[in-house]
């Protein structure tokens, strides 16, 4: 659990980084509008 935790944490700030910027990504602006 504490491995794949990390890991989760890990991918996070890297596929979220521009979204943290205010940068937000195509595929869930696409869901959301």
């Amino acid at each position: 659990m504490v491995k794949q935790g990390k890991s989760i944490i890990r991918v996070t700030p890297e596929r979220w980084g521009p979204v943290a910027t205010g940068g937000f990504p195509a595929r869930l602006a696409s869901g959301g509008e």
